[in-house]
């Protein structure tokens, strides 16, 4: 810790914010659908806490003058078409050749922007130096406007925003007095406030949030919350009376019907609060990687894939008929492969995410040391389980399985096979490099993970991952890592499914739609769950146009 505490806040790095009170409460966003920014314990395992929804990448201050001027030309575009007041010769009056040379500049401007960043990482970063914050799962900026916040309604709203603007540079400020005695540098571990540098109403806005009071009772209790909370209530009673008044933030409570249908238990809303400041423990997840870097590195996204068989291992649901309840299981799945086999094109429910032991701490990710595996979708971890047999001697097996929570079980570590490592890369014996040949090993057994082929009927066979003693050549597996596209589409999926299950219930619920529209949009949905590269190709071919 003391080692950790020395270190310089560097530009580029990668960081999480935590509650000084309680360290393991960090600000958390989904950042896709459910864009609330809040604060998050993860103390009590959860499958829904996914650390990298926790992180966010610093970046220095960038040049906007253009993207500004193309955002108000957008804004004026948008204000033009819904019938509003034009600001005379502002709108239609830019040429096909007028906007082509700002899509010019637009690029010049993004290159500018990225050489400067690629120029100042590593620089030490200091307090009050204007600085951006990048979501890592959701791609998107940090923001604080001058909005009303959804439930402190006296203080202002953060929000994700895909595009840098004034709105998005904060600044790390000091919270005693010792630390401006530092030459103005951050170090890891520091308790800071942060800060918007917009001014709202002349004063500065800090990043705030309300602490939880826990009762006798054990009942978590947020005080300031509870007359929202009451009203959601009362709201989310009837379909029927959700009415939506204003616009923007100015709503009724009715609008909070959609977000709180489901109420869960009291979340803690980040906000931004110009009364109020609240410390934050600064945490880096690992220093600036350059995204050339050719190593695996803790909290990439991975598949496993059995190099003689082209098979994934994945997580399946069973059903069972006889109680109609559906299990998960891990299995192995087919491989598939596009642009003439080329490419490697992996199963959606084959995505492994890789932890360290210590969940907040990133960096490259070593040959021969423990780490975690988390299934992409599910949040579950990969294990292995002690199981009786069905015979008479009661004898232990050891199993392949999935447990919601990390403990010694879910431990397994890669060990390099020799004569597939590189020769001119010095570090290949040191630190994973991407798409190796490795045996996968589990630390407390000591056993190795090994494709089974089990015998169904007299023709047909099956892929059955088993546990073995002795490594042989054929239980080499490549760990193949997952590119930004792909672990965003995914992110993009799993966020959006939940909610239009959602919609489809309010749709039942509601005897507004005739019933075959209903089937047409179940459907819909099935088919996006079971078939999600039909919905990726689609999304890719969006974003490129």
């Amino acid at each position: 810790m003391e080692e950790e505490k020395s270190k310089v806040l560097e530009i580029g790095s990668f960081v999480s914010f935590s509650s000084v009170q309680n360290p393991e409460s960090f600000i958390y966003t989904d950042g896709f659908v459910k864009d609330r920014i809040t604060l998050r314990n993860f103390a009590r395992p959860d499958a829904k806490n996914v650390f990298s929804k926790c992180l966010f990448q610093i970046y220095p201050f960038f040049t906007n003058t253009h993207k500004k001027e193309a955002q108000n030309l957008l804004d004026e575009s948008k204000s033009h078409h819904h019938g509003e007041d034009k600001p005379q010769g502002k709108v239609g009056t830019k040429s096909q050749k007028e906007i082509h040379e700002l899509q010019e500049k637009l690029m010049i401007e993004f290159r500018f922007n990225q050489e400067a960043f690629k120029k100042v990482t590593n620089n030490p970063v200091s307090f009050g130096q204007p600085i951006q914050l990048l979501h890592i799962s959701s791609n998107k900026f940090l923001a604080l406007r001058p909005v009303e916040a959804d439930m402190e309604r006296e203080n202002y709203k953060l929000f994700l925003e895909d595009i840098t603007s004034d709105y998005t540079v904060f600044k790390f400020m000091p919270c005693y007095r010792h630390q401006k005695d530092s030459e103005g540098l951050i170090f890891i571990n520091d308790h800071i406030y942060l800060t918007s540098a917009i001014l709202i109403l002349n004063r500065v806005p800090y990043v705030h949030f309300t602490e939880i009071s826990r009762p006798a009772g054990g009942q978590e209790e947020l005080k300031s919350i509870e007359p929202e909370i009451k009203t959601a209530k009362s709201v989310g009673k009837s379909l029927s009376n959700a009415v939506y008044r204003g616009t923007g933030s100015q709503t009724t409570a009715s609008k909070s019907y959609v977000e709180t249908k489901k109420l869960q238990k009291y979340k803690i809303e980040v906000n931004g609060s110009i009364e109020t400041p609240v410390k934050l423990m600064l945490n880096q997840f690992s220093q600036y990687i350059p995204d050339e870097n050719n190593f695996l590195c803790y909290g990439d996204t991975v598949w496993l894939n059995h190099s003689e068989y082209r098979a994934s291992l994945v997580v399946t649901k069973q059903l069972d008929s006889k109680s109609s309840t559906s299990s998960m299981k891990v299995d192995f799945d087919n491989t598939v492969k596009s642009d003439n086999f080329k490419q490697f094109v992996g199963n959606t429910n084959g995505m492994w995410i890789i932890e360290s032991e210590n969940y907040q701490k990133g960096g490259f990710l070593p040959w021969n040391t423990p780490a975690r595996f988390r299934h992409f979708s599910s949040g579950q971890y990969l294990c292995v389980k002690s199981v009786t047999k069905d015979d008479k001697s009661k004898s232990k097996d050891l199993r392949i399985s999935l447990s919601p929570e990390p403990d010694q079980d879910c431990l397994f570590e890669l060990n390099y096979i020799e004569s597939t490592l590189p020769k001119g890369e010095p570090r290949a014996q040191q630190y994973v490099l991407k798409d190796s040949f490795a045996m996968f090993q589990h630390c407390e057994s000591k056993s190795i993970l090994h494709l089974t082929i089990g015998k169904q009927g007299s023709s047909s066979s099956f892929w059955k991952p088993t546990l073995s003693k002795r490594w042989t050549e054929e239980d080499a597996f490549r760990v193949i890592k997952a590119n930004f596209n792909e672990v965003w589409e995914t992110n993009f999926l799993i966020s959006c499914f939940p909610k239009l299950r959602d919609f489809l219930d309010d749709l039942i619920e509601s005897n507004l739609v005739i019933i075959p529209l209903i089937d047409h949009f179940a459907n819909l949905i099935f088919i996006a769950i079971r078939n999600p590269h039909l919905i990726l190709h689609s999304s890719r071919k969006f974003q490129e146009r």
